[in-house]
């Protein structure tokens, strides 16, 4: 028995000496100096938002990441989803693009490896076209009611810079330790976004008389009462359409995961 244990313990100690001797070294398998790090977003893909990082390492825990995300220009995802409980959005069209610099202190092997947390700005702007509103222009007689139901097309843009913080963890696989899989378990970003939106009637409409455009300012405001940020500041009315803008607050989890190259 006696004899079984030293064995165990002389391999034991053999194991720990040569990983010992081979700690990773981000030279080692490397095409560059190992250092940098390129990835894709597989999670966004179900959304259409391409995601793409590039990714420093600058200390043993320390790294920097620069990701850029673009949305382009379609159909709001899961708008089938959306359009049965709010029929404003069955027709909207959104686009967006990003850029998120991020600093990544890593608490665990460190070289881009291991258990991360990350703090991060994020500047980001969405397209946004199609938001159907459709005052009820009516006079008061059946037929006059019919004729003034307009739909209204409002088109603009949304505009945030913020910051967050962002928990995750990284891994190197394959037998040069090229391959990155990135995992962001949970991050957490707020911001203040500013929303510009404006649409004018169909032409066959005629400009609207002031009664009409407190009735169209009432259908704004009983629209806006599942978002109090913006009751009371759709107020740009005119006699062809109607203009929002206005300030407010803008926040999201993040989650994602990621693969990616090192150099």
């Amino acid at each position: 028995m006696k004899k079984f244990l030293s064995v165990l313990c002389l391999i034991a100690a053999s194991l720990s000496a040569t990983a010992q001797t081979r700690a990773f070294d981000p030279k080692d398998g490397a095409l560059l100096d190992g250092k940098t790090i390129v990835k894709m977003n597989l999670t966004g893909l179900a959304t259409r938002n391409f995601g793409f990082y590039a990714e420093r390492i600058l200390a043993k825990p320390l790294s920097f990441q620069l990701g850029v995300n673009v949305m382009p220009t379609g159909a709001l995802p899961f708008v089938g989803l959306l359009s049965s409980r709010f029929p404003e959005v069955a027709d909207l069209t959104i686009g967006s693009k990003s850029i998120t610099p991020e600093l990544r202190l890593y608490l665990g092997k460190g070289y881009g490896s291991g258990f991360y947390i990350a703090p991060y700005m994020r500047y980001e702007s969405h397209t946004v076209a199609g938001f159907n509103v459709s005052p009820n222009l009516s006079t008061g007689s059946e037929q006059d009611e019919y004729a003034r139901l307009a739909k209204l097309r409002l088109s603009g843009n949304l505009s945030a810079l913020g910051a967050g913080l962002l928990m995750g963890v990284q891994g190197k696989f394959g037998s040069k330790k090229n391959i990155v899989l990135d995992w962001s378990i949970l991050g957490i970003h707020a911001s203040m976004a500013k929303l510009t939106l404006e649409g004018k009637l169909p032409s066959e409409i005629a400009d609207l008389t002031q009664k009409e455009m407190g009735k169209f300012r009432e259908d704004l405001h009983d629209l806006a009462e599942n978002l109090p940020e913006l009751k009371d500041k759709l107020v740009d009315i005119n006699g062809r359409g109607a203009k929002v803008s206005t300030g407010l607050p803008f926040g999201f989890f993040r989650m994602a995961l990621s693969i990616g190259y090192r150099f």
